[in-house]
């Protein structure tokens, strides 16, 4: 997906989740910011805001795996949005990991329950 006019899409209340891990290799993580970035600049940040999320997810390599919280209840993410109105900004991975995750626009931060694994902060 490279095209960022979802106008006719945002317009029919049509919502976007885009997660990406930072530790890809396969996909430059940078690809999928600029797309984002791409998208603000075409509908606009207020309509982007509304109904375009981008999570970028520390440590996950392409699709899942890697060293950080790598897979996450995506279903529950979109159904509380489109649903109930309500971003996540906090969830538990699959390996028990408790991360809080933000729209790419106000960073992500995430810690692990296990104080003894390393930490990062983007």
């Amino acid at each position: 997906m490279t095209d960022p006019h979802l106008k006719p899409f945002l317009s029919r209340g049509g919502t976007l989740l885009l997660y990406h891990g930072w530790n890809d290799q396969l996909v430059a993580p940078l690809n999928s910011v600029n797309y984002y970035n791409r998208i603000v600049s075409t509908v606009g940040a207020q309509t982007a805001s509304a109904s375009v999320r981008l999570f970028m997810m520390p440590g996950m390599d392409h699709c899942a795996g890697g060293e950080g919280p790598n897979t996450f209840d995506r279903m529950r993410v979109i159904e509380d949005w489109v649903e109930k109105g309500q971003v996540t900004t906090k969830a538990r991975s699959h390996q028990g990991i408790e991360f809080f995750v933000f729209s790419w626009f106000r960073g992500c931060i995430w810690k692990f329950a296990n104080a003894n694994r390393p930490r990062y902060a983007f």
